[in-house]
């Protein structure tokens, strides 16, 4: 009995270790040598450095300097192959063992325009200071002018302003730079001008501010504060599209000064002024300085109620644009008004512009 169990014993071993030797095997025979290229979808270029990595794992390789690569995987394993500035790629080995790829170009962050003098180029292109607003937060806050607009939006760019309705700010890039005129050169659609107060808001495209002194090799000494390059909106070649925009808001003064005093503590105050300085004389409004009388008519007057008032600011603007394969245009008109907090202060203003464009 105890001989046949051994002999059982044995035969349980040895199968339990063919088994073994069958799952190694298996294992050894799934996994093969895969091989390819990286190249560039646009020119087909090879791409050297690129990394295939088995998907999950650390195991990988980069590609030499002819975009080839080589490693091991089996058929089951994903090989994710990247490189900087490129769209990652996911391929399943499967039965492969040549796997070529084709990576396209990332162009989520290439493809910023800045309109610099005479073109416009690839913001990634420039080396020199410039900043660039986008249309959407010009208008994010409502504001009379172009110059407002651009408060807080450009690193170096500092606009102070006073509460006049209407009133063009003071724009300052990279600070006070002589001890004369400091405005910056506005260029709007290609024509030069330092005052840009009659521009409608809503027309612009697009703000480029350029900031160092590389700006005055285009437009030369009247560039030496800066310049802001605006552009203006144009129509389109898909159909017609009319738009129209407009806020409306109030601007309240507040309640103001709560310590002035009233007629009887102005008339006592001139009192105390004449025995302080010991003098004789008739004031024009409360008599003989030694019994000073508050006239009849005399009334308690909150003068700061009475000059200030809940101000009101508003904006319509209508747009009209438009076009053909051919040909494109676009129009708009404009009306803007600001009430000051102070009564007979306002600003009120009258915008239309029209451009077009045709291929011949």
């Amino acid at each position: 009995m105890r001989k046949i169990l051994s002999q059982y014993r044995g035969l349980r071993r040895f199968g339990m270790l063919l088994a073994g030797l069958f799952l190694t095997c298996s294992v050894a025979f799934a996994q093969s040598q895969v091989s390819g290229t990286v190249t560039d979808a646009a020119d087909g270029q090879a791409i050297p450095g690129a990394s295939i990595v088995i998907k999950g794992t650390t195991s990988g390789t980069v590609t030499d300097a002819n975009g080839n690569f080589s490693l091991t995987a089996s058929s089951s394993d994903v090989l994710v192959i990247s490189f900087v500035g490129y769209v990652t790629q996911e391929v399943t080995v499967g039965n492969q063992t040549t796997i070529n790829a084709s990576l396209d170009v990332d162009v989520q962050q290439l493809q910023e325009v800045v309109v610099t003098g005479y073109a416009t180029q690839q913001k990634k292109d420039l080396t020199g200071a410039v900043g660039v607003v986008d249309p959407e937060e010009l208008t994010a806050m409502p504001q009379a002018n172009v110059q407002s607009q651009l408060q807080g939006r450009v690193a170096g760019v500092q606009v102070s302003q006073d509460a006049r309705p209407g009133a063009a700010p003071k724009v300052r890039i990279r600070g006070i730079n002589s001890f004369s005129a400091n405005d910056p050169l506005y260029v709007v659609v290609g024509v030069q001008t330092f005052d840009i107060t009659n521009l409608n808001p809503q027309d612009v495209e697009s703000v480029s501010v350029l900031k160092d002194a590389g700006a005055a090799s285009i437009y030369g000494s009247r560039a030496s504060n800066g310049v802001v390059v605006i552009t203006t909106k144009s129509g389109s070649r898909s159909g017609i599209a009319v738009n129209y925009n407009m806020f409306y808001g109030s601007q309240d003064p507040g309640k103001g000064p709560e310590n002035l005093l009233n007629a009887q503590g102005y008339m006592d105050l001139q009192q105390l002024v004449y025995d302080n300085d010991n003098t004789s004389e008739t004031h024009p409004v409360y008599g003989p300085s030694g019994s000073l009388t508050l006239p009849s008519w005399a009334a308690d007057t909150d003068w700061y109620d009475e000059i200030t008032r809940n101000a009101r600011i508003q904006s319509h603007d209508v747009s009209l644009s438009g076009g053909n394969s051919n040909s494109k245009f676009y129009a708009s008109l404009n009306y803007f008004e600001q009430q000051g907090i102070q009564i007979e202060n306002f600003y009120e203003r009258f915008t239309t512009r029209f451009n077009s464009e045709f291929n011949i």
